[in-house]
């Protein structure tokens, strides 16, 4: 894993890794690991590497060697 970072209401924590994938956990169910979902290698979430909880509520998502961030809207 590379990078990890809390929703805004801390019911979600995102994780990064290097192999190009982005992964949600909901933290309010009872069997964490079983409510993964996994964003595939999309050109929004290509290469994800750190993770920021900005002011606006939005998760902004670093990306190797990209000169643009990528975005958790909500």
């Amino acid at each position: 894993l590379y990078g990890v970072e809390f929703s805004p209401n801390g019911q979600y924590v995102y994780f990064s890794d290097v192999s190009r994938y982005l992964y949600q956990f909901d933290t309010q169910t009872k069997n964490i690991a079983a409510s993964r979902y996994t964003f595939g290698n999309s050109e929004r979430f290509d290469s994800p590497a750190q993770l920021q909880l900005a002011p606006d509520g939005k998760i902004y998502v670093a990306k190797n060697n990209e000169e643009f961030l990528g975005v958790i809207h909500n």
